[in-house]
């Protein structure tokens, strides 16, 4: 009897992370059906093949955001039937503005971590000239399709990561919760994050061990406070300054930003990442794993005070 409740105590964890799984690959075969369906007329050229690729990489984030949606919208409708109660936003802070002051603190340092870290990181490669930064991309232009791509991806990735925090903070870890201790818990919810990732996106092995230290640190900001409002923004901003103001590339897709940096002609690809972007790099995994370890030590320290 234990063996089967142990196996119970699993399957919703694993069963909402299958489903995810599914409405990606779902959304990504209607996404590519809709761009053939407008591009190919009747013999497809390699030249329309080309064009099928580039457009459907550029909405990767959209369909993949829209899907993390679908789960959300899914799962806090079935929270709602069984009568389960949660607080993934508290209906007594509805605005950021209307929170509690550990709240906003919360806010605070997660956007703080997630604006210093790129900064700091991708400032020292430009000064090393590892880096190159060629001027103002996207807003040299507003009224351009690009100007619109940025918008979407502002959209995509805000949902995608909000969405997500529910999917893997709210679901897979506080239900890894019931059966692992803490740490094994948030260790597996990150390999499990990593696993979902690999089948939307094309990553390189340095993306994966990336995306997993990300994912323990925002595991163990959840686990102090249970709530996920410094995970949230501190992804958020990491990802938005990384792909959305620095415009590189992220998760194997090309940026559009703000900012146009790009390697120089003599830069170690080890070092930035390349045109994978800069989580496959050297300097961002160093930077990861040390943050990655300063969370787990704060939340043993705050966990033995109590």
């Amino acid at each position: 009897m234990p063996k089967y409740s142990f196996l119970r105590k699993l399957l919703h964890p694993f069963i909402i992370t299958a489903v995810y799984i599914l409405v990606s690959e779902f959304g990504f075969i209607a996404l590519i059906t809709v761009v053939t369906s407008i591009v190919v007329t009747q013999n497809p050229t390699q030249e329309q093949l080309n064009q099928i690729n580039d457009i459907t990489d550029q909405y990767m984030y959209l369909i993949y955001a829209l899907s993390a949606l679908a789960i959300f919208l899914l799962g806090r409708a079935g929270d709602k039937a069984l009568g389960r109660k949660h607080n993934f936003w508290p209906t007594s802070g509805k605005y950021i503005w209307s929170l509690g002051p550990e709240a906003r603190s919360e806010i605070l340092r997660g956007i703080g971590s997630g604006l210093l870290i790129p900064l700091i990181i991708i400032s020292l490669l430009i000064f090393s000239g590892q880096l190159q930064y060629h001027g103002i991309f996207v807003l040299s232009d507003i009224s351009s399709p690009i100007f619109l791509l940025f918008l979407t991806n502002v959209f995509s990735i805000l949902t995608l990561v909000s969405c997500e925090e529910y999917i893997f903070r709210y679901k897979v870890l506080s239900g890894l919760q019931k059966s692992f201790r803490p740490i094994t818990s948030v260790a597996l919810t990150s390999i499990v994050y990593v696993i979902v990732k690999a089948f939307q996106f094309n990553l390189s092995p340095e993306d994966h061990v990336s995306l997993f230290l990300l994912n323990f640190s925002a595991g163990f900001y959840f686990l102090r406070t249970m709530r996920v409002f410094r995970g949230l923004t501190f992804l958020v901003t990491l990802y938005g300054m990384i792909h959305l103001v620095c415009g590189l590339p992220m998760l194997g897709q090309k940026g559009v930003g703000i900012f146009l940096i790009m390697d120089s002609t003599v830069a170690f690809r080890s070092v930035t990442g390349g045109g994978l972007g800069p989580l496959s790099g050297v300097a961002f995994i160093s930077v990861l794993l040390l943050v990655a370890g300063t969370s787990g030590v704060l939340w043993q320290r705050n966990n033995a005070s109590r």
